[in-house]
């Protein structure tokens, strides 16, 4: 649908089935130089499942089992996440709608994780343009 800074705002599908999103890649990746598919930021709106701007990460790893990947926004607070395989989500749904308005204000967010092959990876997003992206998503996914 739109650019807006470092973030897109996009829509799938119709009806019952419409999903909207916004999504960026993150602008850096620690430690650098090494081979790993690619990342993504993703907060999904799916109206027909009644699910609101779910935050979630692509890592483009899988994440070492029984550790505890996180993400911080920067000046602000450390989130815990729980992870499968490659995907993150927010441990506590609950705090998502404090995290999401955190997100919207910051500018920048490091995603931390572990890999399988013990390695302590981030990757490092820029937030300009999200407050906008995500308000467009919500005219077309309302």
């Amino acid at each position: 649908m739109a650019t807006f800074g470092d973030w897109g705002a996009y829509a799938a599908g119709t009806g019952a089935q419409k999903t909207c999103y916004v999504l960026s890649q993150p602008k850096e990746r620690l430690p650098a130089g090494l081979n790993r598919d690619p990342a993504f930021a993703f907060i999904s709106t799916r109206p027909g499942q009644a699910v609101r701007n779910e935050i979630s990460i692509t890592l483009g790893f899988d994440v070492k089992a029984g550790t505890t990947p996180s993400m911080e926004i920067v000046g602000g607070k450390s989130i815990v996440m729980t992870a499968k395989g490659g995907n993150l989500w927010i441990k506590n749904a609950a705090e998502e709608p404090a995290v999401l308005e955190s997100l919207k204000k910051g500018a920048k967010l490091n995603v931390k994780a572990t890999s399988l092959r013990n390695r302590q990876l981030t990757d490092v997003y820029i937030l300009t343009g999200l407050a906008q992206a995500l308000e467009r998503v919500a005219k077309e996914c309302p």
